[in-house]
């Protein structure tokens, strides 16, 4: 699934927007940002706005994502409630893996990747709904990198590699990537 993900979080936040804007929803900090970012004023152009850009570039919806973090930051309880589930969602799947592993006596590293868990609110969230877990050693999120990068912090770590073996298929990977 995509629970949790920017563009999840972003969905999440529209939602909330469009039912503030048309009066079934609570006043949030997210309907300011979001116009801005859209560089719209009137409520009722968001929605082309949206589509269009979703239609073009789904991923740059998910930069909505950092905008309810400023405003969970700002304490706006729909972003703060909107991160908190995204948290919760990340972990579940965390959780679904080391349950159909299964090796309860072995150490199990769990840990995540990616520009949601810049979130203070998201990564508290995340960790939090993981602490009950047996031999789970939680590691910080890592964030600002290709995904790949945290599959090989793990890989180094259940396996005692040097540090610059990260490096190494970081470097790999982004090389292939560019042709």
């Amino acid at each position: 699934g995509d629970e949790g993900s920017a563009i999840w979080i972003a969905m999440r936040a529209l939602g909330v927007c469009y039912k503030y804007f048309d009066g079934r929803g609570e006043a949030t900090l997210i309907a300011e940002k979001v116009l801005k970012f859209f560089g719209v004023s009137d409520p009722r152009l968001l929605i082309d706005k949206v589509y269009t850009i979703a239609a073009r570039d789904l991923g740059e919806l998910g930069r909505i994502a950092m905008l309810v973090d400023e405003a969970a930051e700002q304490g706006d309880s729909a972003a703060r409630r909107i991160l908190e589930e995204g948290g919760r969602e990340l972990a579940c799947m965390a959780r679904a893996v080391y349950e159909k592993i299964g090796r309860e006596e072995e150490r199990f590293l769990i840990g995540g990747v990616g520009s949601v868990f810049s979130s203070r609110t998201l990564r508290e969230s995340f960790l939090q709904n993981l602490r009950d877990l047996r031999n789970v050693v939680l590691i910080d999120p890592l964030t600002g990198y290709l995904p790949i990068r945290g599959l090989a912090a793990i890989l180094a770590e259940a396996h005692h590699l040097p540090r610059g073996f990260i490096d190494e298929v970081t470097e790999n990977v982004s090389e292939l990537q560019r042709g």
